[in-house]
């Protein structure tokens, strides 16, 4: 998916905009885009970052929401309903910075398919699963220890991935940060 520049800042805008409204009840942020992007159907994961660190990170690796539908959702998942934070304060809002992550369709592959840095990555296995997306690499960028480290995410041995019964899928994701 291509997306252009401009496209991509009414997309941060429209995640930054739904926050602002949950915290504040108004937001001084418009979205006008009349692109077709945003009725395009795609995976989407927004993520928070307060002063580097991880402060919320939500999505779906299968898109079911049209873009103008799923960033709000996904925004409103991240900053309110990440069991890992407690919910963003009005306080936190002009700290945070935010990035949405448009996601290619999944496919099957094996590990020789993967491609550090570049692909996100879905391992399965029964009712185990778990992702990365692509930008996790820069905190992990050996395979082995990104595979691992992806198993046991998933409740799985660290080792699970070398399993022939083991499901990966990969994917592509268009990051749009703010930073």
């Amino acid at each position: 998916m291509t997306i252009s520049i401009d496209t991509q800042k009414e997309i941060l805008k429209l995640a930054r905009e739904t926050i602002e409204k949950a915290l504040f009840g108004e937001s001084k942020i418009k979205v006008f885009s009349q692109d077709p992007v945003f009725n395009e159907i795609s995976g989407i994961f927004v993520t928070l970052h307060k002063k580097n660190a991880l402060r919320g990170c939500i999505g779906n690796i299968i898109g079911y929401y049209p873009l103008k539908e799923g960033i709000p959702k996904m925004a409103l998942a991240a900053a309110f309903e990440d069991p890992r934070f407690t919910s963003l304060k009005k306080n936190e809002y002009d700290q945070i910075d935010l990035e949405v992550t448009v996601l290619s369709p999944l496919q099957k592959a094996s590990l020789s398919d993967i491609v550090p840095g570049k692909h996100g990555v879905v391992l399965s296995k029964g009712y185990h699963k778990s992702t990365y997306l692509p930008q996790v690499w820069e905190q992990i960028p050996d395979l082995e220890d990104f595979m691992s480290s992806l198993a046991e995410k998933g409740g799985m041995d660290s080792d699970a991935w070398k399993n022939p019964d083991i499901t990966i899928e990969i994917y592509t994701g268009l990051v749009i940060s703010e930073k």
